[in-house]
C-alpha cells in the first residue's frame, strides 16, 4: 500500500483584544484564543481492477476493454491532483523515445516466443476520471472528467499537471476538490479504455500511472 502524507504541527496563539474599566471600578481584560488546525493529507491505493481482457469480435475485429484504479484521498481541506506516466510507454523503438503519457504497450515476440529488444506494439488508450464523496469541486466541469462508461480523453491531457488547461485538474474541468465533510475523504477513480484490432499482436499490454495530490487549503488567509 502506497501513501503520500503531508502534515504540519498545530500552533496556539493568544491575541489580547481589549482592556477597560467598569463603572464600579472593576477591571476587565478580554482575549481570544486561536488554534490553527494544520492541513493534513494522505493518499491510499484502495482498489485496482487493472486486469482486463479484450475479445476480438465483429466484422472489423475491433475490441475495447475498460479497467479502473481507485485511490482514497484523506484530507481536511481542499486538494489538487495530477497524473503522470510512471512507466515507459515507448513508441515503436527505443530510438523514437517515449510518448510522455501512459499508453498500453508491450514488446513484440518472435515465432519462438522470444521478446524483441527494441520493437513495441500499442493499443489505443483513452481515459476518464470520476470523483466520489466530494463536498464540492471548484471546476466548472463538475466531478467527472470524460465519460466513465466510454472513456475518450487523451493521455496527453490526462498528464497535463496541476491546474493545467485541458487536464482533469483544470478550472474548466474538475479543478480543486473539497472532500466530504463527514469523514474528510474523497475517492478518485481513474478509468482507462484500451482498443485493439488484429493489427496489434496478442499478449499482455500494460501502462503505469502515478497519482499525486497537493494540499490547496482554502479559507485560511
Amino acid at each position: 500500500m502506497k501513501k503520500i502524507v503531508l502534515s504540519l504541527f498545530a500552533a496556539i496563539c493568544m491575541v489580547f483584544m481589549a482592556n477597560g474599566v467598569w463603572a464600579d471600578g472593576t477591571l476587565y481584560q478580554s482575549l481570544t484564543f486561536e488554534v490553527d488546525n494544520p492541513p493534513a493529507i494522505e493518499l491510499v491505493i484502495a482498489d485496482c481492477t487493472v486486469d482486463g481482457e479484450l475479445a476480438l469480435t465483429g466484422d472489423d475485429y475491433l475490441s475495447t476493454g475498460i479497467t479502473e484504479a481507485v485511490w482514497e484521498v484523506h484530507s481536511n481541506n481542499a486538494f489538487d491532483f495530477k497524473f503522470e506516466d510512471a512507466g515507459s510507454s515507448y513508441k515503436d523503438t527505443f530510438a523514437e523515445g517515449v510518448y510522455g503519457y501512459p499508453v498500453f504497450t508491450k514488446l513484440d515476440v518472435d515465432a519462438s516466443g522470444d521478446q524483441y529488444t527494441d520493437r513495441w506494439d500499442h493499443l489505443t488508450t483513452e481515459w476518464a476520471v470520476d470523483i466520489i464523496d466530494e463536498d464540492s469541486v471548484s471546476g466548472s466541469g463538475g466531478a467527472t472528467w470524460g465519460s466513465t462508461s466510454n472513456p475518450a480523453e487523451s493521455g496527453a491531457h490526462l498528464v497535463g499537471g496541476f491546474e493545467v488547461a485541458d487536464s482533469p485538474n483544470a478550472a474548466d474541468a474538475i479543478g480543486r476538490v473539497m472532500p466530504d465533510d463527514d469523514d474528510n475523504q474523497s475517492t478518485v477513480k481513474l478509468y482507462s479504455e484500451a482498443t485493439s484490432t488484429t493489427d496489434a499482436q496478442s499478449g499482455d499490454y500494460s501502462c503505469t500511472v502515478k497519482m499525486t495530490v497537493r494540499m490547496d487549503e482554502q479559507g485560511d488567509d
